[in-house]
């Protein structure tokens, strides 16, 4: 699933989660409880929490496809967990008598920060990654121009010696060229030393 998938469902699960949380607060709620100002405040301040974690969520998504920043870990993974944790917290105190509502307001408020904490130091730790990122890049580079020079270097080396051999080889054809377009030494046939002395008589 490709990132713009994965933020239609985060989306998705925040409106989902979200009404849900208000058809409890309005609809299942003691109207006992409601009727505190503490609680409404933390009402409030629940929503605000939620809000902010949509919108860090979708902006360190955006800052990730833009290539601003990269992370250690899977960002809306963790949001959306946040975000779970969130709601479930609220719901609770928010809706069970006994709870104290101002109690799931400091929690979620706790979620909200850590949910922000966890992207900033992801991001923190990115440029270290980019430096190891581009070291290793250098260092592969590196390596592929040192096999390339001697694979160039074999190759010239091969074509030399193929030029040698061939040179060689047309310098023996031409010596056996010369040898058979030589003329034959013309020999005269002598007598023997007898019929020489009686030539000379």
């Amino acid at each position: 699933m490709n990132t713009e998938k994965q933020m239609k469902l985060y989306y998705f699960t925040w409106i989902l989660l979200t009404i849900l949380f208000n058809i409890v607060v309005f609809a299942i709620t003691d109207a006992q409880k409601r009727s505190t100002v503490i609680y409404w405040i933390s009402y409030a301040v629940i929503m605000i929490v939620l809000v902010v974690e949509l919108l860090v969520t979708r902006n360190a998504v955006k800052a990730e496809q833009d290539g601003r920043f990269r992370y250690r870990i899977p960002v809306l993974t963790a949001c959306t967990q946040f975000l779970i944790f969130t709601v479930i917290a609220a719901t609770l105190f928010l809706s069970v008598p006994v709870m104290p509502a101002w109690l799931g307001m400091l929690l979620c408020i706790a979620f909200g920060v850590m949910n922000v904490s966890l992207i900033r130091h992801a991001q923190a730790a990115v440029p270290e990654g980019k430096e190891i990122a581009v070291e290793l890049e250098a260092a592969l580079e590196s390596r592929r121009a040192a096999r390339n020079a001697d694979l160039k270097a074999k190759a010239e080396q091969k074509e030399a010696e193929k030029n040698s051999r061939k040179a060689s080889e047309e310098e023996k054809k031409r010596g056996d060229a010369s040898k058979a377009e030589a003329p034959k030494p013309r020999y005269v046939k002598y007598g023997s030393d007898k019929e020489k002395k009686n030539g000379k008589k």
